[in-house]
């Protein structure tokens, strides 16, 4: 019975969880990211400089596309 508690570790269960991507934004990073429900969704980038532009997308399926939503430009 220990042994198999062990295993369980070298194993993971599978899950609905896999890698997304976002719409090229540079090199800037996500400051904030937050769901209505789970499929609306906001996140938005950080300005690095001043004069920079910070940007918020929005998905309406889950994060699998993410859309421009608005732009400080």
């Amino acid at each position: 019975m220990l042994l198999l508690g062990f295993t369980e570790a070298l194993n993971p269960p599978t899950g609905n969880w896999y890698q997304q991507f976002m719409p090229s934004i540079g090199n800037r990073q996500i400051a904030d990211i937050t769901f209505l429900d789970s499929l609306t969704g906001y996140t938005v980038t950080n300005s690095t400089a001043q004069n920079d532009t910070a940007y918020v997308f929005k998905t309406t399926n889950g994060g699998n596309n993410w859309f421009l939503n608005w732009s400080d430009s």
